[in-house]
């Protein structure tokens, strides 16, 4: 079990890394998924996973082609997946 773990998957709106990042939620992770889709595309697929896992998902969108956005990339999903506290 990854309970209490997370992983970003990158290019994880499709194909393999669509079903990498599904196992992964189905052993208890929290996902965030990567892709270039825009935005609310991207935002439904994560959804989607979750309703199918119960586990904590996100999307970031990146081109993994420009580096500030590459190196930008792990710091986006571990806000993504960080809790949230209210003020």
């Amino acid at each position: 079990m990854l309970k209490n773990r997370c992983a970003l998957v990158t290019g994880a709106t499709q194909g393999i890394g669509r079903a990498i990042a599904d196992r992964l939620a189905r052993a208890g992770a929290a996902v965030v998924l990567h892709g270039i889709e825009p935005l609310e595309a991207g935002q439904q697929i994560a959804a989607e996973l979750s309703r199918e896992t119960g586990t904590k998902t996100a999307y970031a969108r990146a081109d993994l082609a420009d580096p500030s956005a590459a190196a930008g990339l792990a710091g986006q999903a571990t806000s993504l997946l960080a809790p949230r506290t209210s003020s």
